[in-house]
């Protein structure tokens, strides 16, 4: 027997989406219009609302590369609101890097990095004072011989338990893993002065509570490509869950680096007022209680250590990983390598 029923289906997935795009459609004209009273460099025809992400592909510095023998060494894209300028010789890169570096300085700021701390670190921060300030105290405070030099026993016994460890153990080892740790316990000396396995956060966020786990998630979330960062549109939509992902982490990060700090500062309520800052973290308590033009708070100190902690665990580790990699790929170079 026939049924004329008629079934409804609720769509509410459509009906949300519906506003902001019909807002867009509306929007477009506006910012053709605008965008063609600029004079930009050579461009390939886009697409409305994405613009070039389609002309990236799965290797995009390749496929810029091809761009670039069409377009020029100075060509001008799209990715999705984005505007980009991409400089593909040496000349034009050197233009960019050095003669107008003021006028190209300025940094994007990813969904992920403004939930882990507002893009108060120096990765993200934006050309200004507080900047300017977080770079001086970097090169005069931390980057320096003096630095170095008291820490020099101790990065060569991390480095020995590390060899004496690789030697005897029979399984497996995964390179990537001992540099990790090797690099965070380094960095964890030179800036805090505390032992980087003892660092952990006393809440309990996700299935660890590591300094190294979480500051591995927030360099994962912030290599995954976010649809939201160049289409503010579909940014509170959250599709791909990156802001679920973050917020976990971004707690754990926050509590840590909230009770190292915290206990810092019982520790130098009990000096004596005229002792010398003993590391990097007791510099910019000193800062932040004595700069007045530039208000330093708990949020900038933990986006700093943050930062040099996720700067010298992804760039260090990644370099020796290479190194190793080539010296296993030229068998010749090793033995040279060895014999000295």
């Amino acid at each position: 027997m026939e049924s004329n029923d008629t079934y409804v289906y609720p769509l509410p997935s459509l009906s949300l989406a519906l506003p902001p795009f019909l807002l867009l459609c509306a929007l477009l004209p506006i910012f053709y219009l605008r965008r063609s009273r600029l004079r930009l460099p050579p461009t390939p025809r886009g697409i409305p609302i994405i613009g070039h992400l389609h002309l990236l592909g799965t290797k995009p510095h390749r496929s810029l590369s091809e761009l670039s023998k069409r377009y020029g060494p100075l060509m001008s894209l799209r990715f999705g609101s984005v505007p980009v300028i991409i400089a593909s010789s040496p000349a034009t890169a050197r233009l960019i890097l050095q003669k107008y570096d003021h006028i190209f300085a300025g940094r994007t700021r990813p969904a992920v990095a403004m939930q882990v701390d507002e893009c108060k670190n120096i990765s993200f921060s934006q050309p200004g004072p507080y900047l300017k300030l977080m770079r001086q105290l970097c090169f005069s405070e931390l980057f320096i011989n003096k630095r170095l030099e008291s820490s020099r026993s101790f990065i060569f016994n991390e480095i020995r338990h590390l060899l004496r460890e690789v030697v005897g153990s029979s399984d497996k080892v995964f390179v990537r893993e001992k540099l990790h740790e090797i690099t965070v316990s380094i960095i964890s000396r030179m800036t805090i002065s505390k032992n980087a396995k003892d660092i952990v956060s006393h809440v309990s966020v996700g299935t660890s509570n590591s300094l190294l786990s979480a500051l591995l998630e927030v360099l994962d979330l912030l290599g995954i490509f976010n649809i939201g960062d160049y289409i503010p549109l579909l940014g509170w939509m959250d599709f791909q869950g990156m802001s679920r992902r973050t917020k976990p982490v971004s707690q754990k990060l926050r509590t840590i680096f909230g009770e190292v700090i915290n206990e810092r500062r019982k520790e130098r309520q009990k000096r004596d007022s005229e002792t010398a800052d003993a590391d990097f973290l007791d510099v910019l308590l000193t800062t932040s209680s004595r700069q007045t033009e530039v208000p330093i708070t708990d949020l900038h100190i933990t986006g700093v250590l943050g930062d040099l902690f996720a700067a010298g665990i992804d760039t260090s580790t990644v370099t020796i990983e290479w190194a190793l990699a080539e010296l296993l790929r030229h068998p010749h170079i090793l033995k040279k390598v060895q014999s000295n």
